[in-house]
């Protein structure tokens, strides 16, 4: 919980990870374990989302599929992405960091996201976060 000793040592290291990037002028992009779905429903998910919020961190969440089609996990037991999973996964990271890359080169080309919208249920993009502050 937010009041537990791990989560203080989560958020010391997330704010030591922030602090390095942005004194380097690096954009820190998060993509947390999870779907969109769940992101905003488990607690630790959620501490960190609202972490990463709070600092105008941009960060993604996971396609469904990863953890819904049991074709993209190694099996029932053991419900880690397999190779296809890995692939959707890397697909989605490709496709989010390319468009920051493309937005960041010509910012009036590309519409801007709405923070922390949920992508449509049947897409199989992740949930875009938050845009850094300008």
């Amino acid at each position: 919980g937010a009041d537990s000793p791990k989560w203080t040592d989560g958020q010391l290291a997330l704010d030591g990870i922030i602090h390095f990037t942005r004194s380097r002028g690096i954009h820190l992009v998060v993509f947390l374990y999870g779907s969109p779905a769940d992101v905003r429903q488990k607690p630790v998910l959620d501490l960190y989302r609202r972490h990463l919020e709070m600092r105008g961190v941009t960060w993604y969440a996971l396609p469904d599929a990863v953890f819904t089609d049991r074709s993209l996990q190694i099996s029932v037991i053991d419900p880690h992405p397999n190779s296809a999973g890995h692939a959707a996964i890397a697909e989605v990271v490709w496709r989010e960091l390319r468009a920051l890359v493309r937005e960041s080169r010509n910012p009036s080309a590309t519409p801007a996201k709405t923070p922390w919208s949920a992508a449509p249920a049947d897409t199989p993009a992740g949930s875009p976060g938050p845009s850094p502050p300008s």
